[in-house]
């Protein structure tokens, strides 16, 4: 039996199959943090994220979240970074953050999730949470 346990563990260290845990500094190594220090706005981070369709370049971008419709031509999403309303003017939200400061973005389309939006949630809404934002 042991000389099977170190059959397999040499052939899983060849095949790079084995994993080995240490508690000594692993949170030195980890970030649970998306760097988006790459993209120079919003509309970039924006497209990373799924279920979103934007198009549009520099501050004439148009975000639409897929699915949705709207009698009006007025169907873009709220946008909300850091709990602070931002309406629904894509210029207004990109001007507001910078993408490397960005730490998590939400991507809200369901009645439940927009029930405290009300009316300005109807077409759905965009949280975005920055480093800055002290919780």
């Amino acid at each position: 039996m042991k000389k099977l346990f170190y059959i397999l563990l040499f052939f899983g260290s060849v095949l790079n199959i084995v994993a080995c845990s240490s508690s000594l500094n692993t949170n030195r190594f980890t970030r649970s943090e998306p760097s988006y220090a790459l993209y120079h706005n919003l509309a970039d981070v924006l497209r990373l994220q799924g279920g979103l369709m934007v198009t549009g370049i520099g501050n004439d971008v148009r975000v639409q979240i897929r699915g949705g419709n709207s009698i009006n031509l007025n169907n873009q999403p709220y946008y909300v970074i850091n709990n602070i309303p931002m309406g629904r003017d894509y210029g207004m939200a990109n001007n507001a953050i910078n993408p490397i400061d960005i730490i998590s973005i939400r991507v809200l389309r369901s009645y439940h999730e927009l029930t405290t939006y009300g009316e300005m949630g109807k077409n759905g809404v965009i949280e975005i949470k920055t480093r800055t934002y002290d919780q």
